[in-house]
Parts: C-alpha cells; structure tokens; sequence
C-alpha cells in the first residue's frame, strides 16, 4: 500500500521506523494514520518526511502503537498530486509547507515536469518567495536539486529490484558510484557491475539485457568478453594474488564463459581483455591486475626516489617495524602511517 511520511521515529543501520498516513485509495483504511517498521534489509532508500513509499506487510493493531505494519518489503515512489507539496516541505531547506502550497497552486499537476529542468528554476523562484529576489533563486534550486536526485535514486532503485537485483547495499552503491545515469549506463554495458556482484548473478542479467537491446550474440559480446576477463582477475584479488599466468587466466575464462578452454572466445576473451585494459600483460605467459599495478609501480617509484634522494632518510629501529607490522595486520595503511610519525 502507498503511504506518506509524516514523522521519523528512528533511523538506524539495521533499520527504521516511521510514522505515515495511508495514501492508498483502494485501501479499506486510507487515511489512517500508521507506524511503519523496516529493517534496512528490506528498504530500498531512507525515509524522510513527505516521502511516499509503497510498503509490503500484515498492517496489524498494536496496544501500544495503534496501528503498525512491519514491511516485508518498502520502496520508496515519487509522490504525484499534492503529495509533491509534502515532498517539497520536508526535503528543501527553507521551502515549507506555505511555499509549497504555493508552487502546487501555480503549477498544478504540471509540478512533477517543472521540478525535474533546472531551465525553470527562475519560473520557480517567481512563484516561490516573490518578495524574496535574493533568497528565491536558492529556494528554487533546492527544490529542483531534491527533486532530481530523489527521482533518479528511486527509478534506478526500482529498476535495479526489477532486474533481480535485491540485495539493498549494493543497489545503493549502484547508485552511489553511477549517479543518475546508473540506468542508461547499466543498458549499454552491464558487466560494469562485476566489480560489485558475483559473476554468476552478473552475467545471466547481462546476457537478458543485451538480448533485449537487440544484441544478436549475447554470449560472444565484446562487453561479455570484458568482464568475464574482470571477473577472473577479481577472483585472483581475492584469492591474494596481484598477477597471474596465461594458464590461470584460461582456466577462469572457462569457468566464466562456460566453454572448453580449446574455445575460441577464450582466445577472444584475452585479446579483448588486453585491448580494454582489464589485464595488463608483461610477458607472453604472465599478466598483472591494472589496478594493483598502479599501485605496486607508485610503491617502487617511491622507493626509487628515496634511494636517489641526496637527503638521508631514517631508518626505524627493529622495533618500531615490528610495531609498524603489528598495526598493519590490526588496521591498514592509517595504522601504519600513525605508528610511522610515532617513530
């Protein structure tokens, strides 16, 4: 059922609870007012007042709390008709519910298409605070802005839901790292999502949608190529290696690709990998991972510099280095680099 947010009653890691108003038409209790339970499990955003969300779940009757739903699953929808005014009211800084009131009453249902150009915020502004020429133009903007970035998280978190792709953290991250391209991107090229799923959940999607953006070999794609390429080379990150052999290399494309190692694309599939940069080749037999590469060559450029540098450099005694291990295993490079000014 569709229900509005009226008051955040706790937002944790493990998850929320909120309080709402059944906007529901169809529903025997619309209009009711509602105490909504979510772990962060089932939650695709965070909730905020004057969110909209459509909340899956047994809506019960409480002793203590009246009426309580405890979600099965919550999504969060953009809000249409006079909703958008609540929307406005508790996402935009200094907007409020009269402001509001006020761009609904110009716009109408027109609202929704205004909010989403940045070309109208100076029609905005003229409706917003016309007697504030200085503070309009910022009130506009964030409206625009709140606008835009709720509308482009929630059409890739309900697009991402729709693909299969349920596990809320990385739907986040999806849309962290791709912006409000994430849809568009994912369409051209799917296997960009290696790096953050599992192969085996990458590549039937992959394949389903390049199929349905017409491609008429799925499976020898160059992009499908790529990423099984990616694939293999995350598997030796994991596996604590920063290179690997020809040999390895064949033998993860096997397992990606699903083909006999005398395949083709297993030929393909190294050539492709060494053309887009997935692998970076150093001998005929031997390649190394390109994003560990670019580290290990910062750390042997580094020492170089040291050792042609005319300033002396200090060398710690053994136990400081014994210390400097001790910090590396309990908590990374901050450690170390703490333990190291120390010294």
């Amino acid at each position: 059922m569709l229900v509005s947010v009226t008051s955040i009653v706790s937002i944790r890691p493990f998850g929320s609870i909120f309080g709402a108003k059944i906007e529901d038409q169809s529903h025997p209790s619309v209009g009711a007012m509602i105490r909504v339970k979510a772990s962060a499990k089932v939650m695709l955003g965070q909730p905020a007042v004057g969110d909209v969300w459509d909340v899956q779940g047994s809506l019960i009757d409480t002793s203590a709390y009246g009426l309580q739903i405890d979600a099965t699953k919550a999504t969060r929808k953009m809000p249409t008709g006079k909703l958008i005014t609540n929307f406005l009211a508790g996402h935009a800084p200094g907007v409020g519910p009269e402001r509001a009131k006020a761009l609904w009453q110009h716009f109408g249902v027109g609202l929704k298409t205004v909010l989403s150009d940045e070309a109208n915020i100076p029609a905005i502004a003229d409706v917003i605070a016309p007697d504030r020429k200085n503070l309009a133009p910022q009130l506009a903007a964030a409206c625009v802005r709140e606008w835009k970035d709720a509308e482009a998280e929630t059409r890739t978190l309900v697009w991402l839901d729709a693909q299969g792709i349920d596990d809320v953290s990385i739907a986040r991250r999806i849309c962290q790292i791709l912006g409000d391209t994430a849809i568009e991107r994912l369409i051209t090229n799917p296997y960009c999502l290696v790096p953050l799923l599992a192969w085996k959940k990458v590549d039937p999607l992959a394949l389903k949608l390049l199929a349905e953006a017409g491609v008429e070999s799925p499976a020898s794609d160059i992009r499908r190529l790529v990423g099984a390429c990616d694939a293999v080379v995350k598997a030796h990150i994991k596996a604590g290696h920063t290179a690997g052999t020809l040999e390895s290399l064949s033998s993860g494309l096997v397992d990606c690709l699903d083909v006999s190692v005398e395949s083709a694309l297993i030929k393909d599939a190294i050539a492709a990998g060494k053309r887009f940069g997935a692998i970076l080749s150093v001998t005929e037999d031997w390649w190394r991972a390109p994003g560990c590469a670019a580290m290990e060559d910062s750390v042997q450029q580094r020492l170089r510099d040291i050792c042609v540098s005319k300033s002396q450099v200090k060398v710690p005694n053994a136990k400081v280095i014994e210390q400097l291990l001790l910090d590396a295993r309990a908590g990374g490079h901050h450690c170390i680099r703490s333990s190291a000014k120390r010294s």
